[in-house]
């Protein structure tokens, strides 16, 4: 089989950015509880500043900032060899009520690596996975939750996306294999659109959904 070498370095180059930011998600839910990133919003510091702002092994701190910094998150001055966010950078993983405040959904998306080959076994089977077999240590005996989908469009090339990407991800390994493990099993996942939608309601006599209003944002806009 003769290889393309230009199409192959084309799809080695998104897969390496892959690779990065799986390792990198690590990172992000090693720094929130650690409270890395809010002693590193106090200013610009270097590995050995930083270690005494919030008390860690300064090599494992220096490596860990400069992750980080090779993944854009923090920015690095070589003359100072300090780190620092800036205040964008900062809002992200730093500042707990902001809108943009991240660290929670990276512990989200780490958590079905947990549960790997379970999931294997689970999606040959059919049998599924309720939700409950995502979280067990995250909710109490007696919790309970709410499960909200993401808007989504009707035909799949409309949904390859950047935002696509992730919840047509956290459907194929959670919210599918969750709905195969219900009595219904209608295997909506998080990525069923506004057309399928109505199909079941219609299907089930439930109220008619009510129209989408025009001037709604779109994904991505």
């Amino acid at each position: 089989m003769a290889i393309h070498e230009e199409k192959l370095h084309h799809f080695m180059g998104p897969f390496v950015q892959d690779f990065g930011a799986v390792r990198h998600g690590a990172t992000v839910v090693v720094g929130d509880p650690r409270d890395l990133h809010q002693a590193l919003a106090e200013g610009p510091a270097t590995a050995e500043e930083l270690a005494r702002r919030s008390p860690t092994d300064v090599r494992c701190r220096r490596e860990w900032l400069s992750a980080r910094a090779a993944s854009r998150c923090v920015c690095y001055d070589p003359a100072s060899q300090r780190f620092e966010l800036s205040e964008e950078q900062a809002c992200a993983p730093a500042e707990e009520g902001s809108p943009a405040f991240l660290p929670g959904a990276f512990q989200i998306a780490i958590d079905p690596y947990e549960c790997i080959t379970k999931m294997v076994q689970a999606m040959r089977t059919g049998l599924g996975a309720g939700y409950g077999f995502h979280v067990p240590q995250s909710l109490k005996p007696d919790a309970s939750g709410r499960v909200i989908g993401p808007f989504a469009d009707d035909q799949i090339d409309d949904k390859l996306t950047p935002v696509g990407r992730v919840v047509l991800s956290a459907s194929a390994f959670i919210c599918t294999p969750a709905s195969r493990a219900q009595e219904v099993g209608l295997c909506l996942g998080a990525q069923d659109g506004e057309a399928r939608m109505r199909d079941v309601g219609h299907a089930r006599r439930l109220p008619a959904l009510p129209a989408r209003h025009p001037d709604a944002v779109q994904p991505g806009q």
